[in-house]
């Protein structure tokens, strides 16, 4: 069994030259990995456990199942769960949407090694199913060798060390809730935390978490998001040694992103 981690986030950027600069201003390493030239352009911030955040943009015309959200301005996409059990889970995803989800193979050239790098990743959220669902992954080959690790001297500002947990919209919380069941299992009823006219439920493993929510009033804050953006991924934890509710870099580029010291759901 794998120590399930989310393994990146996936925030969509129109400039990716200023949203690079914005990071760095901010205090962030940000990392061009050196990705061969295609309509996809990327950089990466990476955190201490191996997870990241990967800042996305188009640079033309492209089907990627990312390109409609991206296409409505900044903001979050998709998340990625380098799964813990992923042959177990994707046939419970298969079971649960009545869809083959066919296994794909992925391998890049990992320059810092010489070699490459291989996964593993079903696709059942963004552009196939569910948007709340996040891609898995199994990898074949060392994380650090698709993601070259931070060196000692360097420090992520506020001591953010991980992807911590995630939020996400659903207009169904009854039908998404049975699909992140296959992925995580039995969810905890909890108080939504984003005010009246909200409901919410709670998944954790280990210790990382998604929270689902649904609104029940389309003139909420999240009903709102709902109907410019789509249902899917709306705010994102971040570890680290101090709480900050949001960090102005990301809401820059319109993405809900705060820090908690909490190593676990902080919101109870």
């Amino acid at each position: 069994m794998v120590v399930p981690r989310i393994d990146h986030l996936v925030l969509g950027v129109i400039n990716l030259e200023q949203a690079e600069s914005d990071f760095r201003h901010c205090g962030f390493d940000v990392l061009d990995r050196g990705d061969a030239a295609g309509p996809m352009q990327n950089r990466l911030v990476r955190f201490a456990d191996g997870s990241f955040l990967e800042l996305l943009a188009f640079s033309g015309d492209s089907t990627h199942r990312f390109a409609p959200r991206w296409m409505k301005g900044s903001g979050w996409i998709d998340f990625a769960l380098n799964a813990s059990d992923f042959s177990r889970q994707t046939e419970a995803l298969r079971s649960e949407t009545g869809r083959e989800l066919p296994r794909r193979s992925l391998s890049k050239p990992a320059p810092n090694v010489g070699k490459s790098w291989e996964l593993d990743l079903i696709e059942p959220g963004v552009g196939a199913f569910d948007p709340v669902l996040p891609f898995l992954i199994e990898e074949k080959t060392p994380t650090e060798w698709r993601l070259p690790p931070l060196g000692d001297d360097i420090r992520q500002p506020h001591g953010i060390s991980a992807v911590r947990g995630v939020t996400c919209v659903t207009d169904d919380l009854e039908r998404s809730k049975t699909l992140m069941s296959a992925v995580f299992g039995r969810p905890a009823a909890i108080a939504s935390r984003h005010g009246a006219g909200t409901i919410a439920v709670l998944f954790e493993e280990e210790k990382i978490w998604v929270e689902l929510v649904q609104p029940i009033n389309s003139a909420t804050a999240i009903g709102t998001h709902i109907q410019k953006y789509g249902t899917g991924l709306y705010e994102a934890t971040l570890l680290g040694n101090e709480a900050i509710e949001s960090l102005p870099v990301a809401a820059r580029h319109r993405a809900k992103l705060r820090v908690s010291s909490v190593d676990g759901f902080p919101f109870h």
